[in-house]
């Protein structure tokens, strides 16, 4: 597998995984999914802005997944933190993409110098997801309840982080104290 940074000629297998994702999965919360047009006017605004948009490709050269992240919020004092997410061609789960690409981010991450915190937002019941960015060196800070809506009901969100240029980050994560928000 080949973990790179996405170029036009991927738009079209972005805006698929994209749109299963929307369509069939709680990994998105979005009703509608991007076109092409505008997935493409998604990548080139991150590739603008020196924001990574990494693609995992297949030895053959099948489009299997893709990673990428920004800035939490638009106000200045978030500018150390990225929001990430990660797809995956639904018909490879659990064969260690998301692993890889999710360890391609944070690598990528702990490269740049004006990102230190990297966070996620995991619809709760998400276990596999959950997992993944444990295993990755992420630690649960807080669970939202009942923020999202999606396929007629009421959806919690676990906020997940990794402060990437702490030490400890790789090997242990941080116990949190958080508590419900």
């Amino acid at each position: 597998m080949l973990i790179r940074d996405a170029v036009d000629g991927d738009v079209a297998q972005l805006t698929e995984i994209n749109k299963w994702a929307v369509e069939n999965t709680l990994a998105s919360f979005a009703r509608d999914p991007d076109d092409e047009e505008q997935r493409r006017a998604w990548l080139k605004g991150r590739q603008q802005k020196g924001l990574p948009v990494l693609v995992a490709e297949g030895d053959d050269g099948e489009f299997l997944g893709y990673s990428s992240y920004a800035q939490f919020r638009e106000a200045s004092g978030y500018r150390h933190t990225m929001e990430h997410s990660i797809y995956v061609n639904p018909h490879i789960h659990a064969k260690g993409v998301g692993s890889a690409l999710l360890t391609a981010l944070v690598e990528r991450a702990r490269q740049a110098k004006n990102v230190k915190v990297l966070i996620g937002f995991i619809e709760a019941t998400n276990e596999a997801s959950l997992a993944l960015h444990k295993k990755v060196g992420f630690w649960e800070v807080g669970t939202l309840t009942g923020v999202g809506y999606k396929f007629g009901k009421p959806l919690d969100v676990t906020i997940m982080q990794i402060d990437v240029h702490s030490p400890e980050a790789a090997e242990t994560p941080r116990r949190s104290s958080a508590k419900q928000l």
